[in-house]
């Protein structure tokens, strides 16, 4: 718990972090999300050795969202983080068991907005079938 207070107070006025150290905020939320689920949640994380850097909280807003969208007895959410060109590629899918009602809600539209100011481009996509919920954001590497 200590280390997403350190990570939260030196990444709020950052406009970039290092996408490592989002990652492993990443992972400390979701271990954090285990305890307050238990048996719930299931979760994977794969990912790429990348260099590059991100907007801060951006993988946890999505984790956050799958969270908050996961309301059936169980769930699972898979994180993957990895290379697609010149581009970092953030995925973040939510399987439950029944269907899920997915409404863009709040958060992934402040998050839309903020990466269209940042990037031109909105880098958001979502895809919804049946029990899953994909969302992907790709954004370049290079930042300006």
């Amino acid at each position: 718990m200590a280390e997403l207070f350190r990570y939260s107070f030196s990444a709020v006025d950052k406009k970039f972090v290092p996408v490592k150290e989002e990652l492993n905020f990443a992972k400390n939320y979701l271990e954090m999300q285990k305890i307050r689920f238990g048996d719930r949640l299931f979760y994977t994380v794969e990912e790429e050795e990348i260099d590059g850097d991100i907007p801060p909280f951006l993988i946890q807003t999505l984790l956050e969202n799958a969270l908050k969208h996961s309301t059936c007895e169980s769930f699972r959410i898979d994180l993957k983080v990895g290379n697609d060109g010149n581009k970092i590629k953030i995925e973040v899918q939510n399987l439950s068991e029944g269907t899920i009602e997915f409404i863009e809600g709040h958060s992934l539209y402040i998050l839309r907005e903020k990466l269209k100011r940042i990037y031109r481009d909105p880098c958001i996509s979502t895809d919804k079938k049946g029990e899953r919920v994909k969302i992907s954001v790709s954004i370049p590497r290079e930042n300006d």
